[in-house]
C-alpha cells in the first residue's frame, strides 16, 4: 500500500543528499587552498543548485497530488454517473501522486548529475567527504 506523502519524502531524502553534496562543492571554492578548483566548483554548483530546487519542487506536487485525491473521494456516490465521475478523478488524482516519486527518481538519476557528483567525488575539498555518502 501507498503513503500519503511518500512522494514527498522521497523528493525531500533526494533533495538533503544532493544539497550535502553542494556543501561540499562550497567548501571546495573560495579559499587559497582550493583556489584551483574554481573553475570546476563553478560548473559543478549549479547544476547541483538546480536538482535541489526541482527536488524540493516535487513536494510541491505531492501535496497537490494528495488534496487532488482526497477531494475525488469526496465526490457523491448516489448514482451511478456520479460514480462513475468520481471513479475517473480518482485515478486522475492517483496518476498525479505516482509521477512525483517517478520524478524524484529520474532527477536522481539524472546522468548529468552523476557525472558532477563523480567529479565532485574526485576534485572536491576531502575534508567534507562525507557529505557525499548520503
Amino acid at each position: 500500500s501507498t503513503c500519503p506523502a511518500s512522494g514527498s519524502v522521497a523528493a525531500l531524502s533526494m533533495a538533503t543528499a544532493v544539497g550535502l553534496a553542494q556543501k561540499m562543492a562550497w567548501m571546495s571554492w573560495g579559499s587559497r587552498k582550493w583556489e584551483h578548483l574554481e573553475q570546476e566548483m563553478r560548473a559543478i554548483i549549479p547544476v547541483l543548485d538546480t536538482q535541489v530546487k526541482e527536488l524540493t519542487h516535487q513536494v510541491q506536487l505531492d501535496t497537490e497530488a494528495l488534496n487532488l485525491y482526497l477531494q475525488a473521494m469526496k465526490l457523491p456516490v448516489d448514482t451511478p454517473q456520479q460514480r462513475l465521475v468520481r471513479d475517473e478523478a480518482v485515478v486522475r488524482g492517483l496518476k498525479h501522486a505516482v509521477e512525483v516519486p517517478l520524478t524524484a527518481l529520474r532527477l536522481g538519476a539524472s546522468p548529468i548529475l552523476w557525472a558532477n557528483l563523480l567529479q565532485l567525488a574526485r576534485v572536491g575539498n576531502l575534508n567534507y567527504i562525507a557529505c557525499l555518502d548520503l
